[in-house]
């Protein structure tokens, strides 16, 4: 008996020293294990509120000049997840000679213009003949050929009319211009989430969708909690070490 009493006091440092450099690997395992468990869950959720997100439209000043501002939340899957779901394209990526994907938007929209009671052109592209038919009724016919609408603005251009051939036709041109921004928002306190923004001063340019995912960055294998636990232990047990 007094041998194992002399043992046991003469190996409890170092027994001590083992036990608490094991309780704390399994501390350290349980709270990252925990931690990124509900990281996935909350990742999960708010990805899945994001896929039932509307786009939300609304209006801001820059540079002294309107905006119209399309905004929708955005997911967060990794690429090989993305490809899965039916995000994106696989043969789109190999097309474009992609290895990495660090974001990717899809947008949808329409040009919504509408105008009544447009000026006609010029007295000399539009001429209107009356004639008179067999009951005496007289009816205003036009002259070919002719230019019915001539309408030229900042962010649209139309012309329409009737060539000689008694053929129609019509030139549009609408500028499509804007700014993607991909980024995180303020979202509660000490919160964020990530966010699509298109921007537009082409007061005729309404996006009806968007789709905006984000492939978060892959970590380096020292970069894993395998890694993070062997050193968190070995430290442990170097500060055990030197405390003997």
């Amino acid at each position: 008996m007094t041998n194992l009493a002399d043992w046991i006091k003469e190996n409890w440092k170092k027994a001590s020293g083992f036990l608490l450099g094991f309780l704390c690997i399994l501390l350290m395992a349980y709270y990252c294990g925990r931690h990124s468990t509900s990281a996935t869950i909350g990742l999960h959720t708010r990805n899945l509120k994001a896929a039932r997100d509307s786009v939300r439209h609304y209006s801001v000043t820059i540079n002294g000049l309107n905006n119209s501002v399309a905004e929708r939340d955005a997911i967060i899957l990794s690429k090989d997840q993305a490809i899965e779901a039916g995000i994106i394209e696989k043969e789109r990526l190999k097309a474009l000679h992609m290895k990495e994907l660090v974001s990717n938007a899809k947008l949808k929209g329409e040009i919504e213009i509408f105008k009544d009671k447009l000026k006609l052109p010029r007295d000399k592209e539009v001429v209107f003949v009356p004639v008179k038919d067999t009951s005496g009724i007289s009816h205003d016919y036009l002259r070919i050929p002719f230019t019915l609408l001539d309408e030229k603005e900042e962010y649209i251009s139309l012309k329409a009319g009737m060539n000689e051939d008694k053929t129609a036709f019509y030139h549009l041109e609408v500028p499509v211009s804007g700014e993607m921004s991909v980024g995180y928002v303020k979202a509660g306190f000490l919160k964020t989430k990530p966010v699509g923004v298109f921007t537009t001063k082409n007061p005729y340019l309404k996006v009806s969708n968007m789709d905006i995912l984000i492939t978060p960055e892959k970590k380096k294998w020292y970069e894993s909690f395998w890694v993070h636990a062997l050193v968190g232990g070995a430290a442990v047990e170097g500060i055990n070490l030197l405390a003997r």
